[in-house]
């Protein structure tokens, strides 16, 4: 929604999401950072703010630009990535250098408009273990009710369905099928509530 609105030249996307035109968008995606192709997003008018200024004077008027922040926790097969220096790259922004908190999170503002990012991570606990590079796609997540929000949450807790392509194949069954054994959920093999709940809060907790 961050990125609509800003499209569209409105500073806070909740006078969108907001608007009683989307009530019925609000109650199918609680989560405003999360869309997916075909959902209907109702753009109210804009009624640009009005200021009373004398005239024959100078004046000055400060434009905030939107920014959104980037929340990660990062683990590897140890557990959290904890107190880790990193390096952020976002296209046509400044390198943001970071360390990991105690429980592996990043986080760091990025432009609205971001879509993709570079993450440079120290392996270990010291430098001469050397570094992971990551490829970020930011905003790119679909809702969890879909295979294809399954998938990259999947891929994203490490456990691998192969390409985001929303197709439930054997891959993607066996992925769902090791995760709910890690959990202790009854290994279908589907998504039901129990298993959509669980990996929700595993995944979007940060």
């Amino acid at each position: 929604m961050n990125s609509i609105a800003a499209l569209y030249g409105f500073s806070d996307y909740q006078l969108i999401y907001g608007d009683g035109a989307n009530a019925a968008l609000r109650a199918k995606r609680p989560n405003p950072n999360v869309l997916l192709l075909g959902d209907v997003v109702v753009v109210p008018e804009r009624i640009p703010p009005e200021y009373a200024c004398p005239t024959d004077a100078r004046h000055r008027f400060i434009l905030k630009r939107a920014t959104v922040r980037l929340r990660m926790v990062l683990k590897d097969g140890t557990g959290p990535m904890a107190q880790r220096p990193y390096t952020l790259l976002v296209d046509g922004e400044a390198p943001k250098d970071g360390v990991t908190d105690g429980s592996g999170l990043l986080e760091q503002p990025v432009p609205v408009e971001a879509t993709a990012a570079q993450l440079r991570v120290q392996r270990g606990s010291e430098a001469k273990g050397g570094f992971l590079t990551f490829a970020l796609r930011i905003g790119a997540l679909d809702p969890e009710d879909v295979v294809s929000g399954v998938q990259a949450r999947l891929n994203n807790l490490g456990f691998f369905c192969g390409n985001v392509d929303g197709v439930a194949g054997p891959r993607t069954a066996q992925a769902i099928r090791s995760f709910q054994k890690q959990h202790g959920l009854p290994q279908s093999g589907r998504v039901d509530a129990a298993t959509s709940a669980k990996l929700l809060g595993l995944h979007d907790a940060a």
